[in-house]
C-alpha cells in the first residue's frame, strides 16, 4: 500500500512540475508574441499572412536608403517597444526606390518618407501617418489601439475624394490591385472608384486591367487619360507609369527616340562662405531624337538663384548652359537641389547641390 501511495505522489509531483514548465512556456510565447517585430522587404501578402497567423496588427513603413529620418524612425520604434508602445505589432520596412515597391507611394499618392500605413491583422488599412518624430509614433499607437486618430499627423492627400472616406477608397483600390495581380477582371469595380477620385493610380489600374483582359482600344484610351495628368508632383511619383502608358498606346514606341534631358546628377561646391554668392553652371543636353522642352526649372530654397529663363527648348543633339548662384545661409554641410521638368523620357531630373560653408 505504501508503495502505491509513493508512486501516486511521484506522478503528481511530476505532473505539477510539467504544469509549471508548461505555464512558463506559454507565458514566454505570449510575451514574445506581444513584442514588436521589425521585418524588411516583405511583400504585402507575406506580411499580411504573418499578421493573420499571430492575430497581430501590422505596419508597412515606406522608406529608402537615402532617407535619414527613416533610420531615425526604426530606432525610435525599437526604443518605444521597450516601453510597451507597439506590442503585438509587425513592422515591414519597404524600400520604395525599388521598382517592385513603387506602387505603395503611387497608391497613397505621397512621396513623404517615412510614411507608415497601419493595417489590421486582416489587411484593412486603418490609418496613414507621415513622419519619424515622437508625435507621429504616438499617432501610430493611437491608430493601432483603435483610439481617436491624430489627423494633424496624417500625410498630405494629393487627391480629391467625392464620396466616402479616403481610407475606404484606398482599401477598395488595394483590393483591386491584389485581385488584378491574380488575373481577376476588376474593370467594373474600378469604374465606381474612378468616379470618387481623380489621380493617376486608379487610372493606371484601369489601363492595366483593360490591357490584361485583351481590350486594347480601351487600354489605349485610359493610357491617354493617364498622360493627361500634367503636374510636377505627379511626374515625380508616376513617371514610370507614363512610360508604360506610352507602350500601351504604341507597342512600337522606342524610348531612345523620345526627347531626353542629360545633366549631371550632383554638383559639389567648395570654399563657400556664409553670405557670399558662389556661381556655378549646369550644362543641359538633349540626347533624344525629338525636340526637348524644359517646362520649368525649380530650386529648393532661396539660397539658390537661377539667372536664366526657367523655360528652354533644345533640339536633338543641342546643349545649353544654365547659370546659378548659391549663397550659404549657415556653416557646415548644406544639401539642396535643382529640379528640371521637361517633356523628356524622364520628366523629372534632379541635381543635388552639396556645399561646405565656412
Amino acid at each position: 500500500m505504501s508503495d502505491i501511495l509513493y508512486c501516486i505522489f511521484v506522478n503528481l509531483r511530476r505532473c505539477g512540475f510539467c504544469v509549471v514548465i508548461l505555464t512558463i512556456f506559454v507565458t514566454f510565447l505570449s510575451s514574445c508574441r506581444q513584442e514588436v517585430v521589425i521585418l524588411y522587404g516583405q511583400t504585402f501578402e507575406q506580411i499580411r499572412d504573418s499578421a493573420q497567423k499571430t492575430d497581430a496588427n501590422f505596419c508597412v513603413v515606406l522608406s529608402s536608403p537615402d532617407c535619414p529620418p527613416c533610420k531615425t524612425f526604426i530606432e525610435n520604434v525599437g526604443h518605444s517597444t521597450q516601453n510597451g508602445m507597439f506590442r503585438n505589432t509587425l513592422f515591414n520596412i519597404v524600400d520604395v526606390s525599388r521598382p517592385e515597391n513603387k506602387w505603395y507611394t503611387q497608391w497613397i499618392c505621397s512621396g513623404a518618407m517615412p510614411t507608415t500605413c497601419i493595417f489590421t491583422s486582416g489587411g484593412k488599412l486603418k490609418a496613414v501617418v507621415a513622419g519619424a518624430a515622437s508625435p507621429s509614433l504616438q499617432c501610430i499607437q493611437s491608430a493601432l489601439n483603435g483610439r481617436t486618430l491624430c489627423t494633424s499627423y496624417f500625410y498630405d492627400r494629393n487627391y480629391p475624394v467625392t464620396n466616402g472616406s479616403h481610407l475606404s477608397l484606398l482599401n477598395n483600390l488595394l483590393a483591386c490591385k491584389l485581385d488584378l495581380d491574380k488575373g481577376v477582371d476588376v474593370g467594373e469595380a474600378l469604374n465606381g472608384y474612378l468616379e470618387q477620385t481623380n489621380y493617376p493610380w486608379p487610372v493606371y489600374l484601369k489601363c492595366l486591367n483593360e490591357e490584361k483582359q485583351g481590350r486594347h482600344d480601351e487600354a489605349a484610351y485610359w493610357a491617354q487619360q493617364l498622360l493627361m495628368f500634367d503636374d510636377i508632383f505627379y511626374y515625380y511619383i508616376y513617371g514610370d507609369l507614363h512610360i508604360q502608358a506610352k507602350f500601351i498606346i504604341d507597342p512600337n514606341y522606342m524610348p531612345e527616340e523620345d526627347a531626353a534631358l542629360s545633366v549631371v546628377s550632383e554638383v559639389r561646391l567648395e570654399d563657400c562662405k556664409v553670405g557670399q554668392p558662389k556661381l556655378f553652371t549646369l550644362t543641359l543636353s538633349n540626347t533624344g531624337k525629338v525636340q526637348l522642352q524644359i517646362r520649368d526649372i525649380r530650386v529648393s530654397c532661396t539660397c539658390l538663384k537661377l539667372f536664366e529663363s526657367n523655360q528652354l527648348v533644345l533640339e536633338p543633339g543641342e546643349s545649353q548652359t544654365v547659370d546659378f548662384e548659391f549663397t550659404a545661409e549657415e556653416t557646415g554641410e548644406v544639401y539642396r537641389e535643382v529640379i528640371f521638368v521637361s517633356n523628356g523620357i524622364d520628366a523629372i531630373k534632379q541635381v543635388k547641390i552639396e556645399a561646405h560653408a565656412q
